[in-house]
């Protein structure tokens, strides 16, 4: 899990509009492989790979005599917004005509065939054909073949690829829709392009998540541990002074416990007022004695009332949330915690 406010990876946010998503697509300085399609007979299918492409940031398709009509209403649909990649295709009559400008072809198969021919997982794929020497080169102009819906590549068309991809499937159904092939090609060109890249640096300012991170909700941030420390130190106040543990060293060991739980989920600033206000409500029971001592709570009858009033008053606080009697604004947070709360 990484932290906001480094120069790391914070989340994902949500793009206001699709448009210009082709323009700036098509104009990203990692020349993205073009994928070519062979005589799909699905208009639908195209526009599928025609979202599943822009998705990524793959913005040239190439068309080799399609049996369909690429421009019906059923591919415009599918394409959901990636319309310009088919108005913008290029179609040709032969597959020897749509990769004659290019300097290197991959063919996707899922079938072993009878030839010699190096194979590539997708990652593998787009490692080697956004390699950095392929792009300080300038030959990054690669192609990806995709076959028919039916049968795929024939074996001419294959032994026109100077290397075949293949995409690890379940042996006893391994055979999987164009669109989704094109998607789990382009997928894994688009995590390679943000490692060489760092993402859309004029657009989205995006760089390379991590495995696992954490996603804050707009406006909020981590805790500082300043914060995390008076918050914790008005828990232990309050509790010390309502003769919680008199063992000392037993005492010492818990609020230590206690320091770890805050210290490893980071919690947000918001998270903290909600807490405090918690702590605030259950205090004013012990004080007017409708909870047993916290020195007591150790009964069973004493633990099912505190469980109960628990899920109680987290209503409670979540409804003075949602009602503005509780301020969750981070400006306001310090602010709150220097509020008397004992």
């Amino acid at each position: 899990m990484q932290n906001p406010g480094r120069n790391t990876f914070v989340g994902y946010k949500h793009s206001d509009t699709k448009r210009n998503a082709y323009e700036l697509a098509s104009a990203s300085r990692v020349r993205m492989p073009t994928i070519i399609l062979v005589n799909p007979f699905l208009d639908a299918n195209v526009g599928s790979v025609a979202r599943a492409m822009l998705n990524f940031g793959v913005s040239e398709l190439r068309i080799v005599d399609p049996i369909c009509n690429i421009h019906s209403d059923a591919a415009k649909a599918l394409s959901a917004g990636a319309y310009q990649i088919i108005e913008n295709a290029k179609i040709f009559a032969t597959v020897e005509d749509s990769i004659s400008d290019l300097k290197r072809v991959m063919a996707t198969s899922v079938r072993p065939r009878d030839m010699t021919q190096i194979v590539y997982t997708p990652a593998a794929a787009a490692k080697e054909a956004l390699s950095a020497d392929a792009i300080a080169s300038n030959s990054s102009f690669v192609g990806i073949l995709f076959g028919r819906e039916t049968n795929g590549l024939n074996n001419h068309e294959m032994s026109l690829a100077d290397s075949i991809i293949h995409i690890p499937t379940f042996s006893s159904f391994s055979s999987l829709n164009l669109a989704q092939a094109v998607n789990v090609v382009s997928y894994e060109l688009w995590k390679k392009r943000l490692e060489i890249d760092g993402g859309e640096k004029d657009t989205v300012k995006a760089l390379s998540p991590p495995e696992v991170w954490l996603h804050p909700r707009d406006g909020e941030r981590i805790a500082k541990r300043e914060e995390v420390d008076n918050y914790l130190r008005r828990l232990e106040s309050s509790l010390l002074n309502r003769d919680f543990q008199a063992d000392e060293n037993r005492r010492r060991l818990l609020f230590r416990y206690l320091r770890n739980i805050y210290q490893r989920v980071s919690p947000y600033c918001a998270h903290l007022v909600f807490l405090l206000l918690v702590v605030q409500e259950y205090i004013f029971l012990f004080d007017i004695h409708l909870l047993p001592p916290v020195n007591k709570l150790t009964s069973s009858p004493a633990l099912i009332l505190f469980l109960i009033l628990t899920i109680s008053f987290m209503k409670s606080s979540e409804d003075k949330f949602k009602t503005g009697r509780l301020d969750p604004n981070p400006n306001s947070f310090l602010c709150t915690l220097s509020c008397r709360c004992c």
